[in-house]
């Protein structure tokens, strides 16, 4: 089967078990939505944007690395190592902080929440070489399939302990999510290309961090403008107007979350499979396409 032939079954897998599972986990949301006051549900998300926009700040996009270089086991196994230490150090400095931080932000509730969301956040981390590695032999059913299971575990589980532990129930959906996604691509994840012994090499540390600093830059970016925009609100007029800021806002990127970005997951990879003038005609083509479909 042809390079293009597979990155279309990949989007047309992406997007049929991702908007399927997304759209699950709306109707879950709305349903916790409605059993958990505006303010919990606010100190939650906050703690939860947090999380994500620190961790940006030490995600270097090796699994990038990994599958436009097509590195050795030797390397993913380095890239696995750092980029899961880099979260552990980042997770631990955000906890030691986040009393202030929820000071700062006049959200003093947001800070029980954090231990919970910081440890899905390190999990998530555990199995990001894995995936890349699926991703990268272009096995985008198995990936739609595992992240669409992540969804159901996320709904079920927060909606079974909504009404015993409240605002908490997304926390531990969160968690049953990271954990039954991480198992799965561990479990599929090649691991004779990752699982490996090897030492810290100086030189192939460098390149992963060179590789990925301006793809780090451009997320940092991106988070920066994409969720602060709810923690200035939080600190301006509270968690309850957040809580519903937030809400209106994730209805609002739908388009772009199930469509753009499932596209954007099977184009990388498809990418560094194609010869040079295959994937110039790619690369301008796929994000007309990409624009009509999310327009």
């Amino acid at each position: 089967m042809s390079i293009a032939k597979q990155a279309a079954r990949g989007v047309a897998w992406n997007m049929v078990l991702g908007i399927s599972s997304r759209m699950l986990q709306l109707i879950g949301t709305l349903l916790l939505a409605k059993y958990i006051v505006p303010h919990d549900y606010g100190a939650v998300m906050a703690a939860s944007i947090a999380v994500m926009v620190a961790g940006a700040f030490t995600s270097f996009a090796f699994g990038q690395y990994l599958i436009a270089k097509r590195a050795s086991p030797e390397v993913a196994i380095q890239a696995a190592i750092l980029h899961f230490g880099l979260g552990v150090i980042t997770m631990a400095v955000l906890y030691l902080l986040s009393e202030p931080i929820g000071n700062l932000l006049d959200s003093p509730a947001m800070d029980q929440y954090m231990l919970g969301l910081a440890a899905a956040h390190l999990i998530d981390r555990a199995r990001y070489v894995p995936e890349r590695l699926i991703m990268r032999s272009l096995r985008f059913r198995a990936i739609a399939t595992i992240n669409g299971l992540g969804e159901v575990a996320f709904t079920a589980a927060a909606l079974a302990t909504v009404h015993a532990w409240g605002p908490s129930a997304i926390v531990i959906g969160t968690l049953a999510r990271s954990v039954v996604t991480s198992s799965l691509f561990f479990y599929a994840a090649p691991r004779a290309e990752w699982l490996v012994r090897a030492r810290l090499r100086a030189a192939d540390v460098r390149d992963l961090f060179l590789y990925g600093l301006p793809i780090l830059i451009a997320n940092i970016s991106d988070r920066l403008a994409t969720r602060c925009d709810n923690l200035i609100v939080t600190k301006l007029f509270g968690l309850d107007v957040m809580a519903r800021y937030q809400l209106s806002f994730s209805l609002a990127e739908m388009p772009i979350f199930n469509v753009a970005e499932h596209i954007g997951e099977v184009l990388m990879p498809s990418f560094s499979r194609m010869e040079p003038a295959q994937r110039e005609r790619a690369v301008v083509r796929a994000p007309a396409l990409m624009g009509l479909i999310v327009s």
